[in-house]
């Protein structure tokens, strides 16, 4: 682990910065303390809404490794990570984990679809309203653009929600309505991971 330097930390808008390479997903990680804040929010160009973020962080990331109970193992005993749910569906298998009232920050998958250790499946990040969604798949089908899943809703976290691929390669997810947990939540086994839709374009 090595301390980040005064730029960095000025170009993050962080107080402190510590950056390591995390053992089970093979990514550099990087733990922040003392976030600067704009005087001003965040306001959308579009006309939408704007993103469900301030306690709920920026939404969740979910890669594949070759060791999931492993890489479980060190987000809960070591980062603090709290368990969600479990879902397992034809060779795919998905632990779900929070480190705020979000339903889950991340999600650790085993090597299923052809993915290789490390890899990052996709990124999602959540709209205020549902008409926001709307107005996007609108805009990503005029534009033609890569569409991974359509229209859909997930069985555990209860997110509306469409997949796109980015030039990276990785999935964008824009999604509305996910669940939140508390104290009291009771972790759960899924068989699938959508309630409807979410198919795969022809």
């Amino acid at each position: 682990m090595t301390e980040g330097s005064a730029e960095l930390c000025a170009e993050r808008r962080v107080y402190r910065l510590y950056r390591f390479r995390e053992p089970f997903l093979d990514v550099e990680t990087e733990l922040v303390a003392g976030q600067f804040s704009d005087r001003y929010p965040f306001v959308p160009t579009r006309g939408i809404t704007g993103y469900r973020t301030g306690p709920l962080g920026l939404g969740h990331v979910v890669f594949h490794t070759h060791d999931v109970r492993g890489a479980v193992a060190f987000y809960r005993d070591v980062m603090g990570f709290g368990l969600t749910d479990y879902m397992g569906w034809a060779d795919a298998e998905a632990v779900f984990l929070h480190c705020n009232p979000r339903h889950h920050s991340l999600a650790i998958m085993n090597l299923c679809m052809g993915r290789t250790s490390g890899t990052f499946n996709h990124l999602m990040v959540e709209a205020q309203e549902y008409d926001d969604i709307g107005y996007a798949y609108d805009v990503a089908r005029d534009k033609a653009l890569p569409m991974i899943m359509d229209l859909g809703k997930h069985t555990n976290d209860h997110v509306h929600s469409f997949y796109i691929r980015t030039q990276g390669g990785y999935g964008l997810e824009y999604g509305w309505g996910g669940r939140l947990v508390g104290p009291d939540w009771q972790v759960r086994f899924y068989d699938q991971p959508m309630l409807y839709g979410h198919r795969t374009p022809a």
